[in-house]
């Protein structure tokens, strides 16, 4: 690397990251420091073929990367980018199907820090090197998954020709409102005129973003209703089920995903990538290409990284979702007990997602995230015993996951989840030990 590149990086790095760190109450982004990055660069973001833009609060990377993957497997090139990261800066820019080295990203970070403003924030430089980087690549579809929010996201910049919302829950209250319908607003946000949206999302949520549809002007189409996924046949090494498409089309897929949130946003990368190519679908059923889906999932949803005892890694952080990862445990291991390692950033909504895990988990084993705002371990610990758990606080991740390892022998399977930074640690930690 050129020392001009490393102080380049340098710079990049040093901008504030609100992944990181706990907003101020009342803190407001806005589009104009992208906009103004942008219009630096050269408007890379209207140098892009097709684009689709998807937000909400569970499984945007997973439809982010199952509707570039399978693009990729019908002979397109594509461009993803992703948010957060769980183990390396390069997981979030991803080119022909594979992470961008620092190598490959260089020119673009070193352009993106020629012209950076005063506060700038981070993910508006590193949305800044994925345009540029695709710009130049010029891919035949370029996938972002939007950070926070959606109305005043650094993507929501970027002209696009489809855009999906997944399921919405309460997150980010500080920023985005203390109620789902507030929460569901600002992810509607990303809604343009004659712009059609995909959405998996219900009740409340749903509606939200029906009436901001009707009065912009974007064509809705909803999950389970205009286009679909039922299950067939559940086994201990995936899903069977019939795909529904908008167009009348139905496909019998045989998969290797684990977490019935996976089939649903399947369902939505599929219809997706219909919409931009319609033989798409045709195409990837004759070459046989549904089966191993599970390798073109970001880290840490529902990772599995031994099957007995198992051992399972998770992003999941909220209600919700803990909730969704209880159900999916119980239909792959019935009857398993659990060790839960559990690190939490602040300003997150857990505890009745960890009551609903309760009855697998023998022992909760909480940790801090390395470097980063996060929830006392040893206040989550007093709480969790005090609602009658089993619980106890350490130093780190990696301390908890050797605790954790010493009840494998005796069958207990190991859970990761509150964070995927977290995740990110754990799975280091496991990459050391074998």
């Amino acid at each position: 690397m050129s020392r001009n590149f490393e102080s380049s990086f340098s710079r990049l790095a040093s901008l504030t990251n609100w992944e990181g760190k706990k907003r101020p109450k009342g803190y407001r982004f806005d589009l104009s420091g992208i906009e103004g990055l942008c219009a630096r660069l050269g408007s890379p973001e209207h140098r892009l073929r097709r684009v689709v833009q998807v937000g909400g609060s569970k499984g945007k990377g997973t439809v982010v990367s199952l509707l570039a993957g399978l693009a990729d497997r019908i002979g397109w090139r594509t461009g993803a980018f992703l948010s957060p990261h769980v183990r390396d800066l390069s997981e979030r820019i991803l080119f022909a199907g594979r992470p961008c080295p620092l190598d490959d990203l260089a020119e673009s970070v070193e352009r993106v820090a020629s012209v950076l403003a005063e506060g700038q924030t981070w993910f508006e430089a590193w949305t800044a090197v994925a345009l540029l980087r695709f710009a130049e690549g010029d891919p035949d579809l370029a996938v972002f998954e939007v950070g926070l929010g959606g109305r005043l996201d650094a993507t929501s910049v970027i002209p696009k020709d489809l855009c999906v919302l997944t399921q919405v829950e309460l997150e980010h209250t500080r920023i985005l409102g203390d109620s789902l319908a507030s929460v569901a607003a600002e992810k509607a946000g990303i809604l343009r005129p004659d712009t059609p949206c995909l959405t998996g999302a219900e009740g409340e949520a749903l509606r939200v973003f029906e009436k901001r549809a009707a009065e912009v002007g974007c064509r809705l189409s909803v999950l389970n209703r205009d286009f679909g996924w039922r299950t067939l046949e559940r086994s201990e090494r995936g899903f069977e089920g019939r795909l529904r498409l908008e167009d009348g089309s139905e496909y019998r897929l045989r998969t290797d995903l684990r977490a019935r949130c996976h089939c649903r946003s399947l369902a939505l990368a599929l219809e997706g990538l219909r919409r931009l190519r319609p033989e798409a679908p045709a195409l990837l059923d004759q070459a046989g290409a549904w089966g191993r889906l599970s390798v073109l999932l970001p880290p840490a949803r529902f990772q599995v990284l031994a099957e007995d005892p198992p051992f399972v890694v998770d992003g999941a952080h909220t209600d919700g979702s803990l909730a969704a990862l209880a159900s999916d445990l119980e239909e792959n291991w019935p009857g398993r007990r659990f060790t839960m390692v559990f690190a939490v950033a602040g300003d997150k909504r857990w505890f009745e997602g960890l009551r609903r895990l309760s009855p697998l988990v023998d022992r909760f084993l909480v940790a801090p995230l390395a470097e980063r705002s996060c929830e006392d371990p040893c206040r989550i610990a007093s709480g969790l015993r005090g609602s009658g758990w089993k619980a106890r606080a350490f130093p780190s991740i990696a301390a908890a996951l050797e605790e954790a390892g010493r009840g494998r022998e005796d069958g207990l399977g190991v859970l990761v989840a509150g964070s995927f930074y977290g995740a990110g640690e754990a799975l280091e930690a496991f990459a050391e030990s074998i």
